[in-house]
């Protein structure tokens, strides 16, 4: 039995929109470095189809939740902002596009920060963010409670949702290099919790992906020690994220801390709407990559969750969509260890 339907959305990466095409405007070569394509910003016919997507699972489910986890923009200008909250929000109009949004009016309920938000509004990345990141996020952290099923509350799920950037200093140097660190949001958060009920599901919202390893991308140390920490102790069973822009992932991974573990389900979106890279121009496919520099080579993508109660107990079904051109669509060919644990066991 189906209780709730939520639709993950992720770094969609508003930029500044060129009024002829409706698309962002933006240097194509960043596309040729896999760490800049952050910068090439929206594409139009991806915030079409994901309307389209969005309304006829709303037609299907009045009850339908969206889910950001952070990216809205590509360098975080007010320009960027206001685009990208008047799609969320309502929709967008000439000469930004034509009639086009999700229509979403409690969307800051459910979306948090990235760190392209965290820019001060320009491609040197280094500087304080806008007066517009704070007006348009909800200050963090803080937990949103769905109750299902709506009309009897037997389970309610509690979205606990932080900034994974908020203590990176706009000088330090993980500005750069798109590391998270957020122990004081984690500490805070800690806080606001008491002990989890026998039928409360907890979901941690945070943009940087706990699965990504090494230095660039990833969260640093200490973050992740009390991440872990916080998902033993509290019992945190799903991490909702993005970033990583390739490959989307879902997955179940066990937590430590001490002497304790917990398993956990890691849902991790790639980007939805960024302008698609799928067909390079000659010189990323031929002179650039011998140097090992190549576009992604994953499509837009949006995740779609159902809570399931069956016999035994209660559910997490992930279901993963990829932008053809005829819509977000189930993967053709789906590709190993990409979305695996598609049915996680919460109580």
């Amino acid at each position: 039995m189906n209780l709730s339907t939520l639709i993950h959305i992720s770094d969609l990466h508003f930029g500044t929109t060129d009024p002829d095409t409706y698309d962002a405007e933006a240097l194509k070569l960043w596309a040729a470095i896999h760490l800049l394509d952050g910068l090439l910003g929206h594409k139009y016919s991806a915030l079409m189809l994901l309307e389209s997507f969005w309304l006829d699972r709303r037609d299907q489910d009045e009850e339908l939740k969206l889910i950001v986890t952070g990216d809205l923009t590509t360098k975080g200008n007010p320009a960027e902002f206001e685009t990208a909250v008047e799609f969320l929000h309502d929709e967008l109009v000439p000469p930004k596009g034509g009639n086009v949004g999700l229509g979403v009016k409690d969307w800051k309920d459910w979306t948090i920060p990235g760190n392209h938000d965290h820019w001060p509004g320009s491609v040197r990345m280094i500087g304080r963010p806008s007066p517009a990141f704070g007006k348009t996020f909800r200050v963090t952290p803080f937990v949103k409670d769905l109750s299902i099923p709506p009309a009897t509350g037997k389970y309610l799920v509690k979205f606990l949702c932080i900034d994974t950037d908020f203590d990176v200093h706009w000088l330090h140097p993980y500005r750069v290099t798109a590391r998270g660190s957020f122990v004081s949001q984690l500490d805070a958060l800690r806080e606001d919790l008491h002990k989890r009920d026998r039928n409360e599901i907890r979901v941690l919202c945070l943009h940087h992906s706990p699965a990504k390893p090494g230095y660039w991308l990833a969260i640093d140390s200490d973050s992740r020690r009390e991440l872990h920490k916080l998902i033993v102790d509290k019992e945190i069973s799903i991490l909702l994220c993005g970033h990583v822009h390739s490959p989307p992932l879902v997955k179940a991974f066990t937590a430590t801390s001490g002497s304790k573990s917990r398993a956990y389900l890691e849902a991790r979106c790639g980007t939805t709407t960024q302008q698609d890279l799928q067909e390079s121009p000659y010189y990323w496919k031929n002179v650039l990559a011998p140097l090992g520099v190549q576009s992604r080579r994953d499509s837009n993508s949006l995740l779609l969750y159902r809570i399931t109660e069956e016999a035994d107990g209660l559910y997490w079904d992930s279901e993963l969509y990829e932008l053809r051109p005829e819509g977000f669509l189930p993967p053709l060919n789906p590709k190993p260890g990409r979305v695996v644990d598609t049915h996680f066991k919460l109580v």
